[in-house]
């Protein structure tokens, strides 16, 4: 067992979806390792948020997979992890907002808007960060992008 897995540690996961890199870093895996996990289905809820035209996975795993696996607790997650991660209680999201909750770079989100998976609803500042991107087109963006 990794010895991250073995000491009583407690991480806060403060945001909803961890990259790859932090998920390898959490438990002790390579990237190949994480993508096994995540296909075996112990690694239940990820996705792929990476930009049309990039040939690379850009993986984030919702926070309590992440938290489950350091647990050993390998049962699927009760609940629903969209509305955990984009409350209902909130209709619209900025670029800044969504660069903060997919940990992603302005241009990425740039990217994304420019591609046509995120639309905004000022398309006058869909080039910018300021971008107001309603729920539903972030919610449709990451069922789009669930890996299963």
């Amino acid at each position: 067992m990794p010895l991250q897995l073995q000491l009583d540690l407690r991480v806060a996961l403060r945001r909803p979806l961890l990259p790859s890199k932090a998920v390898e870093a959490l438990l002790d895996l390579g990237p190949d390792g994480v993508i096994r996990e995540i296909e075996s289905g112990r690694l239940e809820w990820a996705w792929d948020i990476r930009s049309p035209d990039a040939a690379k996975r850009d993986l984030r795993v919702w926070a309590p997979c992440v938290r489950h696996f350091m647990d050993g607790v390998f049962a699927p997650i009760a609940g629903d992890p969209y509305a955990a991660i984009l409350p209902a209680t909130r209709a619209v999201w900025r670029g800044t907002d969504l660069q903060r909750l997919f940990t992603c770079s302005e241009t990425h989100i740039t990217h994304l808007l420019d591609a046509g998976e995120l639309t905004a609803l000022n398309p006058q500042r869909a080039r910018t960060i300021s971008a107001e991107i309603p729920r539903l087109a972030v919610l449709n963006f990451l069922l789009k992008r669930r890996l299963t």
